[in-house]
């Protein structure tokens, strides 16, 4: 009697076609590379586009070029940016680049390619040139990773960290011990957190694996030694942020965690996140599962990988989310991609290669889709398609045609606003879409966010109420006077609380950086020695 194929026959089958791939790419691996470069050029040309927050960030970038320091607007000194590591390696490549926004390009495409570098020559020489293959092309078929690596947001430069964490701590545990495997590994996670600090939450278990493995050859005192060294460039970003600005966080944090939403709107905007960053990219989605069951394997690497990656998203579902799908999520993704090509045998390898084709062939939102439509910025739940949403301003080829008829780019609604507040007479201007609009507005005038992202008062306002499309997105109660006391530096805030505690923000964002009295009022600050000036301020 015949009987029915099983799903372990499939899994077979393909494990022996898998087998026979494997064989005949061997010795065309040239020919392999030439492909998948081809391909990477393809897939990041055709959705390469910047955010409109990253323009936040080039406008401080601006103020840089200008010599009025790393600020947002030229009367104050706010860290408007989320990424000091990614935020000075834009003001290096403005140097070389004039157009800022090429200069963003250049330099996510730099370092995603870089990324996808070391990660083939780490998997190629471990597991062969056909786990290669398919570690890259599940990078490239990722849209969340794809979308977030031509961005101008940090996102690109994480990537490259982070598969140097990965490979180096593999090396470290599989590869004979050595001192500068751990090294290189430990100084890439905190070069991580300076790039952004909330990436801890997903290297920490790792980091305190790191350690742990290390002491019983080096010592505790030469790890302790070796780690303090290690952290010095986050030490130094923290260090920075607390002196020049007066606070150790970026002034979005305190707009949208410390001061925002109250925490249950919090958690329902974090499980939502993840469940439309999940349906826009099922690959990513998949990726990031790869990691959590990494988690309950007793191996020190993988297990640390697995809780981090845990870990990472029980941060997110707890700060809220995000606006921009799948962004913060890609880091978990490409750990759980690490994971997956350096455990899989033969069944996972065709396991991988099925769904991969699966995924490309069934996804309308899949980076490699012809027929895709890359301009329609699709909602759901407060969380955005923003790459498409923002790409038909954005992108490469529509700058190039802009620059070559008018020497402006890009054109869009919110830069023609900005570009007529700085020719106008006015000198502040109060918006709720900063980044485009001050960004061409110029770094001369004063730009309001009433989002409070680049305002440190009115971050710590109230929510007057929500733009309703994006998660996070909370606009602020303006005090009354306060749009006065901009435009003529005298106290006209009607209520004496606030009034108080703005002269305070004056102090730490407008008095000489090394004012002793400054610096006497940064540490009181950061005390929460003038919390009791916001009591009167209502909260959700």
């Amino acid at each position: 009697m015949s009987r029915l194929v099983d799903g372990s026959d499939v899994e077979a089958a393909l494990g022996r076609e898998i087998r026979r791939l494997g064989s005949w790419l061997g010795p065309r691996r040239a020919s392999l590379v030439v492909g998948l470069v081809l391909l990477a050029i393809y897939t990041l040309t055709v959705n390469a586009w910047v955010s409109e927050d990253a323009f936040i960030s080039l406008r401080s970038v601006e103020q840089v070029h200008a010599g009025n320091g790393p600020r947002w607007n030229p009367h104050e000194r706010v860290q408007a940016y989320t990424h000091p590591l990614w935020f000075w390696l834009l003001c290096l490549a403005r140097l070389a680049i004039p157009q800022p926004l090429f200069a963003a390009l250049a330099l996510g495409v730099a370092c995603t390619s870089a990324a996808m570098v070391l990660l083939y020559r780490d998997v190629a020489r471990e597991r062969g040139t056909l786990a290669a293959f398919l570690a890259i092309l599940a990078f490239l078929g990722s849209k969340s990773i794809v979308d977030y690596a031509t961005s101008g947001l940090e996102n690109s430069l994480s990537y490259l960290l982070l598969i140097v964490v990965l490979t180096r701590a593999r090396r470290w545990y599989l590869g004979g011990w050595r001192a500068v495997d751990w090294s290189v590994a430990v100084a890439g996670m905190f070069l991580l957190a300076t790039n952004r600090l909330d990436t801890l939450t997903l290297t920490l278990p790792l980091g305190v694996a790191l350690v742990a493995s290390r002491c019983g050859r080096a010592g505790r005192l030469g790890t302790l030694v070796a780690t303090l060294v290690g952290s010095l460039p986050l030490l130094a970003s923290l260090a920075f942020s607390l002196v020049y600005y007066g606070m150790l966080l970026p002034n979005t944090a305190y707009a949208t965690v410390v001061y925002g939403p109250g925490q249950l709107a919090k958690l329902a905007s974090g499980v939502s996140y993840l469940w439309v960053s999940g349906v826009f990219d099922v690959l990513g989605a998949g990726l990031v599962a790869c990691g959590v069951v990494a988690a309950r394997r007793w191996e020190p690497l993988w297990r640390a990988c697995g809780l981090g990656v845990v870990l990472n998203l029980v941060y997110i579902v707890i700060v809220g989310g995000d606006f921009m799908t799948g962004r913060f999520l890609t880091l978990a993704a490409l750990i759980g991609l690490f994971v997956l090509v350096h455990r899989m045998g033969e069944r996972g390898a065709a396991r991988l290669a099925l769904g991969l084709g699966l995924v490309a062939v069934a996804s309308p939102f899949h980076p490699w889709n012809p027929f895709a439509d890359r301009h329609a910025g699709a909602s759901s739940l407060g969380v955005v398609d923003e790459r498409a949403f923002y790409s038909e301003h954005a992108t490469p080829e529509t700058c190039v045609v802009a620059l070559l008829a008018s020497g402006e780019c890009p054109d869009h609604p919110w830069l023609l606003d900005g570009k007529k507040f700085a020719e106008s007479e006015e000198s502040i201007a109060l918006t709720r879409n900063v980044g485009f609009f001050g960004w061409r507005a110029g770094v001369d005038k004063i730009v309001v966010d009433e989002l409070g992202l680049t305002d440190p008062l009115l971050a710590r306002m109230p929510p007057r109420e929500s733009t309703g499309s994006r998660s996070g997105h909370v606009l602020r109660q303006i005090p009354q006077g306060y749009l006065e006391t901009l435009v003529e530096g005298e106290g006209h805030i009607a209520d004496p609380d606030l009034r108080r505690y703005y002269e305070v923000l004056g102090i730490l964002t407008r008095d000489p950086v090394f004012s002793p009295a400054r610096l006497r009022t940064v540490v009181d600050f950061q005390l929460g020695r003038y919390d009791h000036l916001l009591e009167g301020v209502s909260r959700p």
